[in-house]
């Protein structure tokens, strides 16, 4: 039984260790960042479909999933796929 309790608290020390970092004020900042990019960069793609028109359609779906692809891509691989402001083939697939 002791052994079992070892081994929880060495993994949830590890757990710990590889958790903490991504809730540093530092990296928290660097990706409120990257979200407040990402997001400004859609709404003016958005505002630029409005120009001098009433009613625009969009697709919704097709929008959010441009916007998580291009905040993944930034926050996690460091990549911009500009799917926001062009139109991905991972988003048509996906």
């Amino acid at each position: 039984m002791t052994l079992v309790y070892v081994f929880l608290f060495e993994a949830s020390c590890f757990a710990y260790a590889v958790i903490a970092p991504e809730f540093h004020a530092l990296y928290v900042e660097g990706m409120v960042k990257v979200f407040t990019q990402d997001a400004k960069r859609s709404i003016f793609k958005i505002e630029e479909l409005l120009h001098g028109k009433k009613t625009v359609e969009l697709d919704l779906e097709a929008e959010f999933s441009s916007l998580a692809l291009d905040i993944i891509g930034l926050g996690v691989f460091n990549y911009d796929f500009g799917s926001v402001t062009k139109e991905s083939t991972l988003i048509k697939v996906w």
